[in-house]
């Protein structure tokens, strides 16, 4: 199923979470390294989104892990939880050069209490539109 797409100059005039995936593919707080690293070998997949719920407890990327070390450790506690993020209620214009400061494709949208997951902006690869969600609801939630 192709990505429904929103292309950048539409999405700079409206809200983050008018752009935004509302149901971003997560991953269980309890998830093992060894587990972590056995998704990794996908080389499609960028980025874990660990949540406890609908709790962000962090993201984890393949290099945040250790090369070596216990399979059965918590992967939890190599995920970032200081990474940049943005509010539904953000204006997308505000939010587009955070993109180019911080090198991304993709940015944690949390409810405005800082914990509750509420999605994630995902630009594509060459920067010029955004996957957003297509009918049905979970057409796109493989993107990141």
């Amino acid at each position: 199923m192709e990505p429904k797409l929103i292309d950048r100059e539409t999405a700079e005039n409206l809200t983050v979470g008018e752009v935004m995936l509302p149901n971003p593919k997560t991953v269980d707080v309890t998830i093992t390294v060894g587990e972590a690293r056995t998704r990794f070998a996908n080389q499609t997949l960028r980025t874990l989104l660990l949540a406890e719920g609908t709790r962000f407890r962090g993201v984890l990327e393949r290099h945040d892990l250790p090369e070596a070390g216990d399979d059965a450790a918590p992967a939890v506690t190599f995920a970032r939880t200081d990474v940049f993020s943005v509010t539904p209620t953000q204006q997308m214009q505000d939010v587009l050069p955070a993109f180019e400061r911080l090198q991304e494709r993709r940015i944690v949208v949390l409810d405005e209490n800082g914990e509750t997951l509420r999605g994630l902006l995902c630009l594509k690869r060459d920067g010029r539109a955004f996957c957003i969600e297509g009918p049905g609801g979970a057409g796109n939630r493989a993107a990141h």
